[in-house]
Parts: C-alpha cells; sequence; structure tokens
C-alpha cells in the first residue's frame, strides 16, 4: 500500500507542476456585426466626401468603390489638377479609416464608337498614374483592371476587339500589354482584378485553366497578382457570359481565389440569386467584397429571406478566437510560452498583406512588448482550426512586473499599421480594445526576479515602437564588451555557439556570434529579404574571413563579389563580422531578414538548431536630421525640408519656441505628407 499510494502521488505531482505555470482560457464567441477592414459590403462612391464617408464605419461599411471617368482625357494627358484630386481622395479615405477599390474608365457607351482610348493613350495615362498609386498603396484594397471598354469591363471598345466578344491576337497582345503596366504601375502586394477567369487565362496565354499554387501565391507574378471581379454575380447560370463554360471555369475559380481575390456587384434578380444558392457560391469563391447599392432587388431578397446578416458578417474574414494557454509566471531572459487557437469563419482569408503581434503590455507603465509570429495569415485555412504555438524570449532587461497580454492582426503597411480602424476585430466577447485595435486574451503574465531560466531560441520580444538608440559603436575586435546593450537575436545553451546578435547603424551590418571552445571562425548566412527558412542555397548571402559571396541562381552556387571589404574578428569566445550595407547591392537589406551561422569547429548549421527556423531580424532604420530650407513672401513664410525615401513609416516632428531654447510640439507629419499650414505664427 505504501508504494501504490507513494507512485500515486508521485504521478499527480508531476503531472500538476507544469501545469501550475501554464493558464487555460475560452474565449465566448460574439454573434454580432462589427466592421472590420478591407472586407465586406462597399459603397459605390465618386465623391468621397469628408464628413459622408466619416460615417461608414458606422454602417459596418469600411471600403469604397472609388470609378474614376476620364473620358475627357481620351487623347491626352491626364492634367495635374486631376492626378492631385486623386491624391486628396486617398487621404480623405485614410482619415476616415477606410480602403478603395480602385477602377479607370473612358466610357459608358455600349454602341459604336464605344469611346475608349488606344494602347499607346492607356499605356501613357497608366505610367502617369503610377506614382500616385504607389504612394497610396496602404489604403488601396484591389485595383480593378479597368480602361478599358464600356465602364472598363473589356467587352464593348473601339480598339482591344474586332467585334464584341471576337478578340484577335493582336488583341490580346494589347490587353496583356495593359495588364503589364499595371503590374508594373500597382506595388506588388496588390492585386489586378480583371472581368472573367478566360480573361485571365488568355492573359496568362495558357490553354487551359491552371490555378494558382500555394507554393505561386503572393509573388510577383501575373498568375499570383491577376485576379477576379465578377459584376453580374448570381445573374444566370453564366453570370451573363462571365463564364463561357461554367463546368470548367467555376472549379478553377473555386481553387484560384484560395489565393486571389474576388469581388463585385449583383445585376438582377434570378432564380440563382436567392439566399440557398447565393451562400453557397460566396462560399465557393471566397468573396471578400460585394456592393451594398446594387442590384438592390437582390439585396432586398437576401434580406426577406434571411441570408444578409450572416453575408454581412462573412464577406472577406471573420476570425473568432477558440482558446489560448500562456505562461503565468516568468523572468528576464525566460520564456514565455503561447498556444493560441482560433478559426476562420469568413468565406476568405484578408486580400492585403497583414501582420500578426503579440503583445505585452505592462500595467503600471504602459510600456509595450511586441513579437511578431512568422505566419503569413493570407495562407490559414478557412473554417478549420489555426493554431499559433509558440515558444517566445523575453529581454534580458525586461522590467520585472504584471503585463496583460494582447494579439494584434494589422496592416503591414507602416503608415497605417498603427492606426485602430486598420486593425482585425475578432468575433469574441470581451476582447475588443478601440483605443488601440487590440484583442484582450484576459491573461496577465508576471515577470519576476525571483524565477529563473533561460531562453532558447530566436523569437525575442522587444520594445513596440521603441527609439533606436545612436550612440552604440561596435569595433570589430574579438571583444563582445559593446555588444552589452544589445538584445541576443537568438540564445541556446545546448551547444559551442549560444549567442547570436546583429547591429546596424545607416553604413553598415555588423554580426556577433559568443559560446565557449568555437573555432576562431564562422560563416554567416544573410537572407536579406526574408523570402525563406531554409535551405542555405537559399539565402541570398555568406560572409567569412573575410569575404562576401552572393548565391547566384543561374551558377546554383556562390559567386565572389569582387572589391568587397569584410571585416573580422575571431576566437575561441567571440567571432565578429562586419560589411557595409551598400555592399550588398544584389538584394538590399530589407527592414526585415534572416541569419543563420556556422561555427567551423562543429559539425553543420549551429544556428538555428536543427528542426528550428532561423531568427528573423529586424533592420534598424537610422536617419540624421533632414535639411530645411526657408522661404520669404509678404507675410507668408515657407519651410522646405528633405522627405526620407527609404521608408514611409518614419514620422518628421516639426517643434516650436518662441526664446531658442524651450520648444513645443507644432506638428507631426507622415512621411509622404507634403505641406502643411500654420496659422498661430506671429
Amino acid at each position: 500500500m505504501k508504494i501504490y499510494l507513494f507512485l500515486i502521488i508521485l504521478i499527480l505531482f508531476a503531472f500538476k507542476s507544469p501545469a501550475q505555470n501554464i493558464s487555460y482560457v475560452e474565449y465566448p464567441a460574439d454573434d454580432s456585426d462589427f466592421p472590420n477592414p478591407g472586407r465586406g459590403f462597399y459603397h459605390a462612391d465618386n465623391q468621397l466626401d469628408p464628413g459622408t464617408i466619416s460615417q461608414y464605419p458606422k454602417q459596418g461599411i469600411t471600403l469604397v468603390f472609388r470609378e474614376y471617368h476620364i473620358d475627357d482625357f481620351r487623347d491626352t494627358l491626364i492634367p495635374v489638377w486631376y492626378l492631385r484630386n486623386i491624391q486628396r481622395d486617398f487621404d480623405n479615405v485614410r482619415n476616415a479609416g477606410l480602403k478603395m477599390v480602385v477602377r479607370f474608365r473612358y466610357t459608358a457607351r455600349t454602341t459604336r464608337p464605344y469611346g475608349d482610348a488606344p494602347p499607346d493613350i492607356v499605356l501613357m495615362h497608366i505610367k502617369q498614374l503610377a506614382p500616385v498609386i504607389q504612394a497610396n498603396s496602404d489604403v488601396i484594397l484591389t485595383f480593378q483592371a479597368g480602361f478599358i471598354g464600356a465602364w472598363g469591363e473589356w467587352y464593348y471598345t473601339d480598339y482591344f476587339s474586332k467585334n464584341p466578344g471576337v478578340i484577335t491576337e493582336q488583341n490580346w497582345v494589347d490587353r496583356r500589354a495593359v495588364v503589364d503596366a499595371l503590374l508594373e504601375a500597382v506595388p506588388p502586394e496588390i492585386q489586378v482584378n480583371v472581368r472573367t477567369p478566360n480573361y485571365k487565362r488568355h492573359l496568362m496565354e495558357m490553354d487551359d485553366y491552371v490555378p494558382v499554387t500555394a507554393e505561386e501565391a503572393f509573388q510577383n507574378t501575373r498568375i499570383a497578382r491577376i485576379a477576379h471581379h465578377n459584376d453580374c454575380f448570381l445573374a444566370t447560370s453564366s453570370d451573363m457570359g462571365t463564364y463561357i463554360d461554367s463546368t470548367v471555369e467555376k472549379p478553377y475559380l473555386a481553387d484560384d481565389t484560395r489565393f486571389t481575390n474576388i469581388g463585385g456587384e449583383t445585376c438582377g434578380q434570378s432564380s440563382y440569386s436567392h439566399c440557398e444558392n447565393a451562400l453557397k457560391e460566396l462560399k465557393r469563391f471566397h468573396w471578400s467584397h460585394l456592393n451594398r447599392d446594387y442590384h438592390q432587388g437582390v439585396l432586398n431578397d437576401w434580406i426577406e429571406e434571411g441570408c444578409f446578416p450572416e453575408i454581412k458578417k462573412k464577406l472577406g474574414y471573420r476570425f473568432r478566437l477558440i482558446n489560448g494557454e500562456y505562461t503565468d509566471e516568468s523572468n528576464p531572459g525566460g520564456t514565455f510560452s503561447f498556444d493560441l487557437k482560433l478559426i476562420n469563419e469568413g468565406f476568405s482569408n484578408p486580400v492585403n498583406p497583414m501582420i500578426t503581434e503579440i503583445i505585452l503590455r505592462n500595467q503600471s507603465t504602459g510600456e509595450e512588448y511586441v513579437l511578431n509570429p512568422v505566419d503569413d495569415l493570407r495562407f490559414w485555412p478557412i473554417g478549420d482550426t489555426i493554431r499559433l504555438d509558440l515558444a517566445c524570449g523575453l529581454p534580458e532587461n525586461m522590467e520585472p512586473g504584471n503585463y496583460d497580454l494582447y494579439f494584434n492582426i494589422t496592416d503591414a503597411h507602416g503608415t497605417i499599421k498603427d492606426h485602430p480602424a486598420y486593425s482585425i476585430r475578432l468575433a469574441n466577447d470581451n476582447v475588443w480594445e478601440e483605443t488601440t485595435g487590440y484583442n484582450k486574451l484576459n491573461h496577465t503574465l508576471t515577470v519576476a526576479d525571483n524565477t529563473s531560466g533561460r531562453y532558447d531560441g530566436g523569437n525575442f520580444f522587444r520594445i513596440k515602437n521603441g527609439v533606436v538608440p545612436t550612440d552604440i559603436s561596435i569595433i570589430v575586435d574579438g571583444d563582445d564588451s559593446d555588444w552589452s546593450e544589445i538584445t541576443p537575436a537568438y540564445y541556446t545553451g545546448n551547444q559551442n555557439v549560444s549567442v547570436l546578435k546583429a547591429w546596424n547603424n545607416p553604413d553598415t551590418l555588423y554580426l556577433m556570434v559568443s559560446g565557449n571552445d568555437m573555432s576562431d571562425s564562422s560563416v554567416f548566412y544573410i537572407d536579406a529579404d526574408n523570402k525563406i527558412n531554409t535551405p542555405l542555397s537559399d539565402y541570398d548571402y555568406k560572409l567569412t574571413c573575410c569575404k562576401l559571396y552572393f548565391f547566384d541562381e543561374d551558377q546554383a552556387g556562390w559567386v565572389e563579389m569582387p572589391d568587397v571589404a569584410v571585416n573580422y574578428a575571431g576566437n575561441s569566445m567571440v567571432n565578429e563580422i562586419a560589411v557595409s550595407l551598400d555592399d550588398l547591392s544584389v538584394i538590399p537589406l530589407g527592414e526585415k531578414y534572416r541569419v543563420a551561422v556556422d561555427n567551423l569547429a562543429t559539425t553543420g548549421i549551429d544556428i538555428p538548431e536543427e528542426g528550428k527556423g532561423a531568427p528573423l531580424l529586424d533592420r534598424n532604420v537610422l536617419f540624421g536630421p533632414p535639411v530645411l530650407a526657408f522661404k520669404r513672401s509678404g507675410n507668408t513664410n515657407t519651410l522646405y525640408w528633405t522627405r526620407n525615401t527609404f521608408s514611409r513609416s518614419v514620422y518628421t516632428t516639426l517643434e516650436r519656441s518662441s526664446d531658442g531654447v524651450n520648444y513645443d510640439t507644432a506638428a507631426t507629419f507622415l512621411n509622404d505628407q507634403i505641406g502643411s499650414l500654420d496659422e498661430n505664427l506671429e
């Protein structure tokens, strides 16, 4: 009996001990309707009056469809004043916290002459529009190909078909030229929608309907970026000519829209447009956006038949938390375990790139630490459990205290990622924090010095929107004392190489590994554009003592880059290396990049450890003060300054002083803001 009793107590203790430091949280669902960015019903609005569109979110609307009528310019350049009006529209939309579906067209005529523009004029206009489109990609949901034919739908056209529906090979050459020009003018994260599946097949020069695969998705290629719009959804069995052979095209479209977006409008009541079929088709083809203003007969049928609320909630994505398990207590430098389950109950995934953030907020100071899981949520399953299960490292200098846990899904564009209107609200009770756009996970982590343990890996929290120190000076001399203020990018206590750190100033990238009984020589691999995890042959650069190599895909091997100075120092405890950022010229070092390390004292890669991903690092974006110029005319003083062109997430702060000693903030400017009027000067 004593033996059995002892075994029972031991077993209970073994299962209870780990659980004491893990909390399990369930999240009740919220079935209400609420707005979320980049999805749902849209209003067609060619005025974009600030007062009007500011009310759209209260109606559950976060999208506007803007169709630009450029018929007055079908034989000339688009005037500068019109381009400025387009910029004003984008500014109004951004200020209202909305996104746009954009289309340009010359005509709405369906009898000859149709009144669209010839290919050379269309290409000239696209080239003119490129700068304003690129400057405002943050608030473009998707860009409809437009331009050709009546309503920009490519059917009734003077120049791009012989007759309606009769398209010659030269017509296809001209159409491909227009789409290729759009793909170049529109930033690569934005897809370009065409009117029918058959149009995409011909633009791809394919004999068969071949959908984009997961491996091809979201790349800067035709197959990945040409998407769809259907402006006669559910009108007939062919959607008024949208499909030539629906038995072939519909299965294709169902697969292609897993990774390309589709939206549009209904155009008439039919036996196909009632609720039962509408819900099936919207789900099958992963619809993300639909016109709220047309066709009212179809929309009223949905209201009367009872499916309108479900469609309104499920257009696009609708993420709901299920449950989570999280560490209760850890120490600076220790481990925080994060295991979250959620589900997408919508018809599609988000259209634009999004970033996920796990956030810890100090209850006393409000300071926030953030970690970005590496998942691209555009690949997340729809209608099935999504699991984010990872171990995270707390910074060694993290202040002890209680930290509330949050989850944020926000737009990847730096200009709007901290605007709560562009964060995703999860469909759960009592989680939404309206002022920040965060979702509360209803858990508190205690960080205390009286616990111990060291995190192994490369997923470290960092201070959110922290100021990058400019007084750090790295000397490549084999001594790591000048690295003391820099948080590790990767740590492991299980091998010779234990710590990886990275730093850059405006000119130079520095990398350092430390440990025990290392070789004095390490090889550093750099994935400059954060495109891969493995294998090493997919990395972009290799740094050794004292050479820089670039991986040449044509030669399938490493090629030494000539005339490059690599600074290196190493011993059994520290290996340091430095290279000029200008020398990383084939693929510039991105704002996020990865590093792997092979110390020659061991066999194989040391960082990351086997089975783990390479650490994702943030490039420091550091700039000097802007160059100022001053001009006076009458009682108006004009101050000019240079804008930074590297990162649109950089802000400029203008301060005013009456005595040259004490300064107050007069204005803060986004990087793409080009002017401001200050009427308070004396």
